[in-house]
């Protein structure tokens, strides 16, 4: 679900320095697409860009192609300004 504060509607996606992007994937959970990225390697899983919460907090969504289905929210750390994101 998104929010809306100081006129930022969260989640407010971040980017990659380095993702390749995939495709738009529908989230069933979260009524919308999200564009996902890769490292350019062999692509069994792709990645939202991160996502800043209105917390601070920034996570990324995980869809496997394995099984066809978004898997993971997956935590990182909490967001400072002037962090770049990339695939490592």
């Amino acid at each position: 679900m998104t929010q809306t504060a100081n006129q930022a509607t969260y989640p407010i996606e971040l980017k990659w320095v380095n993702g390749i992007e995939w495709g738009e994937i529908e989230h069933p959970d979260y009524g919308r697409s999200y564009m996902t990225y890769w490292d350019g390697g062999p692509c069994y899983d792709t990645y939202s860009a991160p996502l800043l919460h209105e917390d601070g907090s920034v996570t990324v969504l995980r869809y496997c192609h394995d099984e066809g289905n978004w898997v993971d929210e997956i935590s990182m750390e909490d967001y400072v300004e002037g962090t770049t994101y990339k695939f490592e």
